[in-house]
């Protein structure tokens, strides 16, 4: 299939993550793929890095008419001149330019992937362009596809959870001796000794990301539990942002800086993630996608999380991870306790979550179903083309 994906996202974030995977997923298959993006974004270096086929010239996020007429024009003349047959919108920027592409050109099945925990506004232009004006709608988690049927009068063919895939686990093929020696020696470039238990969070620092609420969880805990560590991975973080400063702060006065350790962009983050005893994910809000939840049981590592979005959809509790009562500092500090009261839960927890991996978040899953969507669209258009009814859903 000839396919475009839109993903303008300044970021690397998990949307983004969500649409290059599918993106590389379909030309390794295969198909030819182009994916639209911001120019000069870190998503685009991202892509760029993937060796994906990337459109930067069509400004899809501008407020300008006179921009938002010739993206559209040049819209027209790539689905035209490249005969694309499915347009996949992974952002709401341009999405009523192609609404209307598709509703003037009728030569391509438009698909939305939604990865938003903002509710759809009910109103009657939201129900018309989803319910009557494109195929079908992806999203990313069960907590979503309830929210939008709340609004839309999809059928259940034109509404379908896929969820966001793990990446291969870089240690899938080491034995019990070279796990421990990759360990000692990733705790040695970490400056972590090597008798301690490492809790991990990966993420922007930011307000939603829960990093300071994990901080004065891990300030109760330490005094149970003196062999623990707290290992913070970031990126896309200023570091003159009032959130870092005060992470600083609480961190300063903790008095437990010799036990925090903060790391920002690192190519080794999966295999850090591997070597980590348990994972977080503090997110107070969003977390559609959990890809870092997802990325941590892709190397065996069990999740500990908020009740925040689809994290109780995509952790079992008491089977992969722990999901806390709710989102305060003591609720996580009991549950990680819980955790670390007992290395063999931790360990049977992580030997589930890779199990679940590659069950659950399989890429090849995400190509098989994400294709059976694209798939049906286009047989759904061309039957209507038939009938001339491509301007409505039947």
């Amino acid at each position: 299939m000839r396919i475009l994906i839109t993903s303008n996202v300044r970021w690397w974030n998990a949307e983004a993550a969500y649409a290059a995977t599918l993106a590389r997923e379909l030309l390794n298959a295969g198909h030819k793929v182009w994916v639209l993006t911001l120019p000069n974004s870190l998503n685009e270096t991202k892509l760029r890095n993937w060796n994906l086929p990337i459109i930067t010239d069509i400004p899809l996020s501008s407020s300008n008419p006179w921009q938002l007429w010739r993206a559209y024009q040049r819209l027209q003349s790539l689905i035209e001149e490249q005969q694309i047959q499915i347009v996949n919108a992974h952002r709401s920027e341009g999405f009523p330019l192609l609404v209307l592409l598709r509703q003037r050109l009728k030569s391509f099945a438009l698909i939305r992937t939604r990865g938003t925990t903002r509710p759809l506004r009910d109103h009657w232009l939201n129900r018309k362009l989803h319910e009557d004006w494109i195929e079908s709608v992806i999203v990313p988690a069960q907590v979503i596809a309830s929210q939008l049927r709340q609004v839309l009068n999809l059928p259940s063919e034109r509404l379908q959870v896929i969820y966001y895939p793990a990446n291969p686990s870089p240690t899938d093929s080491q034995g019990e001796g070279e796990a421990q020696q990759s360990r000692l020696e990733c705790l040695d470039r970490l400056g972590i000794p090597e008798h301690c238990r490492v809790i991990g969070i990966v993420g922007r620092i930011r307000p939603v990301k829960g990093q300071r609420v994990l901080l004065k969880s891990f300030v109760a805990l330490k005094k149970c539990f003196p062999d623990i560590v707290l290992l913070m991975l970031y990126r896309d973080t200023n570091e003159t942002e009032a959130e870092w400063q005060g992470l600083l702060q609480d961190l300063a006065e903790s008095n437990l800086k010799q036990n925090v350790y903060l790391y920002g962009y690192r190519e080794d983050v999966l295999e850090i993630m591997h070597h980590t005893d348990i994972g977080v994910v503090s997110s107070v809000d969003s977390e559609v996608i959990c890809r870092v939840a997802v990325e941590f049981f892709s190397v065996g590592t069990p999740v500990v999380a908020f009740p925040t979005g689809a994290l109780p959809e995509i952790i079992q509790d008491g089977v992969t991870g722990r999901i806390a009562k709710d989102k305060s500092t003591e609720s996580l500090a009991e549950i990680l306790e819980w955790m670390l009261e007992s290395p063999e839960r931790i360990a049977e927890f992580g030997k589930n979550a890779r199990q679940q991996s590659l069950e659950r978040f399989d890429p090849n899953k995400l190509l098989e179903q994400t294709l059976s969507v694209y798939e049906q669209s286009w047989q759904h258009l061309q039957s209507r083309l038939v009938t001339g009814e491509a301007n409505v859903r039947p």
